[in-house]
């Protein structure tokens, strides 16, 4: 006798060279020609995407506003694999954090004493992303900042010094 608490019925979609499947976690597993991701949704229009392995040190996970299904299938295949047009992670606001902070020293002014220090501190930051695979500004969450003054604070650095980097 079979149980019914395992019978669930599976939605299946197909679309673009994705096929999408629910799972019973409440999420969907997505496969394509190029790799495999999960999506969760989290309300009103945001999506979470999961791609890679934790155990491996290649998991990426990101955030994305979409209307529905097919759509948030092509912004994660766009992010992930490079399919389709990149204008739509432009229009998310997907700004890389290298970028940003460049912009942020060409737009300072003061002596060149204030922006060479300037340059050294976001280079650490931009440093200490890349190593913690964080690619874009909208990626990046309070607990990152927490993480990247404890990285400082356990090479020696005293409060101040993170401070100043941060």
């Amino acid at each position: 006798m079979r149980s019914l608490k395992r019978e669930s019925a599976v939605e299946v979609f197909r679309f673009d060279g994705w096929t999408v499947r629910s799972k019973m976690s409440g999420g969907w597993k997505v496969e394509g020609p190029v790799g495999v991701f999960t999506l969760h949704e989290q309300g009103s229009g945001r999506w979470r995407f999961v791609f890679g392995n934790a155990s491996k040190g290649n998991q990426r996970r990101q955030t994305l506003c979409a209307d529905g299904l097919r759509e948030v299938v092509q912004k994660a295949g766009t992010i992930l694999f490079g399919q389709g047009s990149s204008e739509n992670t432009e229009s998310e606001g997907a700004f890389q954090v290298k970028d940003l902070m460049d912009q942020a020293l060409d737009a300072a002014n003061g002596e060149p004493y204030h922006r060479s220090t300037l340059k050294k501190h976001g280079g650490y930051f931009v440093a200490w992303c890349k190593k913690n695979r964080i690619q874009f500004w909208n990626d990046l969450k309070p607990e990152h900042l927490e993480a990247y003054a404890k990285f400082h604070l356990a090479r020696g650095r005293t409060r101040k010094t993170v401070l100043h980097y941060l």
